[in-house]
């Protein structure tokens, strides 16, 4: 559309819809071409919405890539697994002092806290303890390029959570990405030390 045309539309005059125009360009969300001239003057600009551009991997997404490719590179998933460990102990809610963590407790706790940090977990009994579905991983897109990584670092922190609980359960194993966004943790009852 042309200036003419935008400011009959919009219910302004044409000087303040070129101030607009003026400043869309140079944010780069519209683009101008100049129209076929039909005569003297200056050829008439129409002006058209530009799609915005797909986002670039920027921000944090960007830095987890390039963290978990520094940890993948060193071949320490072992170093993950024990981060994992330490951010486990500190963000699942531990039991009060006066009151022992019995199984059901450290699932339940474990469960709230794999829930809010967005892994949407569902559990479901097994003969020797618990299968937890983890439906959606808050960090797919690094998971899928470092697995080692970023799968060592998930595993660590169902470890971490639960041995913060009382050790009543533990993780046995996770199986990554058993589907496109399903991974599977397997927990086991511990005996009482």
């Amino acid at each position: 559309m042309d200036v003419g045309t935008l400011a009959e539309h919009l219910g302004l005059r044409p000087n303040g819809v070129r101030r607009h125009l003026e400043l869309l360009l140079r944010t780069k969300l519209i683009s101008s071409v100049s129209a076929a001239t039909k005569g003297r003057g200056r050829p008439r600009l129409l002006y058209d919405a530009k799609p915005p551009a797909p986002p670039e991997r920027v921000g944090y997404p960007l830095l987890a890539d390039m963290l978990a490719g520094a940890v993948g590179r060193s071949d320490n998933a072992d170093a993950a697994e024990q981060e994992g460990r330490h951010w486990g102990r500190i963000l699942v809610n531990r039991p009060s002092a006066s009151t022992s963590a019995d199984t059901d407790d450290a699932a339940a706790n474990l469960i709230a806290m794999l829930d809010r940090l967005g892994f949407a977990p569902e559990a479901e009994p097994t003969p020797s303890g618990l299968r937890l579905d983890l439906r959606r991983c808050p960090f797919l897109d690094t998971a899928k390029a470092h697995p080692g990584v970023v799968c060592s670092l998930h595993l660590g922190l169902m470890r971490g959570a639960l041995a913060e609980l009382g050790g009543a359960l533990d993780t046995e194993r996770l199986d990554p990405l058993v589907q496109p966004a399903l991974c599977v943790a397997h927990l086991r009852r511990v005996a009482p030390s």
